[in-house]
């Protein structure tokens, strides 16, 4: 009865090796796959309180600036930190700016 124990301990630590191996083999090629694949997006969302807007400028108290020409810079009303200031959420794809929003 031992040796019965014995063998399907052991065929059954087998099987679990042999799963969680192939998980790993899968796992492993499927993040060398992303990581070379040259369609990944990154994006990016950064916030900052405005200094001042100018035409094609935005400068943050941060004393960081942006240049909004190509950018589509979208203004909300309902939402203000304060008397003055005003927040700035931008969306950055691929670290080029393409969308400002002003709350």
């Amino acid at each position: 009865m031992s040796k019965y124990k014995f063998v399907t301990g052991l065929v059954v630590l087998l099987i679990f090796a042999s799963v969680s191996f192939s998980i790993a083999l899968t796992s492993t090629s499927t993040e060398s796959n992303a990581a070379s694949s040259p369609s990944t997006t990154k994006i990016l969302k950064v916030v900052g309180i405005v200094k001042m807007i100018t035409r094609t400028t935005l400068y943050l108290e941060n004393n960081k600036q942006y240049n909004l020409s190509n950018v589509k810079v979208t203004y909300n009303k309902s939402k203000i930190i304060s008397n003055k200031k005003k927040k700035a959420e931008m969306f950055f794809i691929n670290d080029v700016l393409k969308e400002v929003t002003i709350n």
